[in-house]
């Protein structure tokens, strides 16, 4: 297994009132895995993760302080895409009508079949994903 990982992260904070703190974060992730050969499944039936991942993730918090509670508000923004490259060991086949049915793809996009018979695309995958956090904590 081969990894290169590089995380870029940009951030601001700013005391808004004496109870109220807030933060703005940029996150960027580029991580490029080569997870052995396809021919190599283990246990044939893992999700191959072979290739360049991408993520951009934008934060924005806000915490309120009030005796011995902290109260806090945490929205994040996350988009990015999967370029798979899973090596060799297999015949790059195209998605029939029914292969696309099944697994959800397009008719003719690339990808193989594993040995139990589970599709393994090679389109680019893009992602996109909100996600909302609330808390509040208490300190003794």
């Amino acid at each position: 297994r081969d990894l290169s990982y590089q995380l870029i992260q940009l951030g601001a904070g700013y005391q808004l009132t004496d109870e109220l703190y807030g933060t703005l974060t940029y996150e960027h992730y580029d991580v490029d895995l080569q997870d052995g050969n396809t021919a190599f499944q283990a246990y044939q039936l893992h999700e191959l993760a072979s290739g360049e991942h991408t993520k951009d993730k934008i934060m924005i918090s806000a915490k309120y302080f009030i005796g011995g509670a902290e109260f806090g508000l945490q929205y994040e923004y996350n988009t990015g895409d999967f370029k798979p490259d899973f090596g060799s060991g297999f015949v790059v086949q195209y998605a029939d009508e029914g292969t696309a049915q099944s697994v959800g793809v397009p008719v003719g996009s690339p990808g193989f079949r594993g040995r139990f018979g589970g599709w393994n695309s090679l389109l680019t995958r893009d992602f996109e994903q909100q996600r909302l956090k609330a808390y509040m904590k208490i300190v003794f």
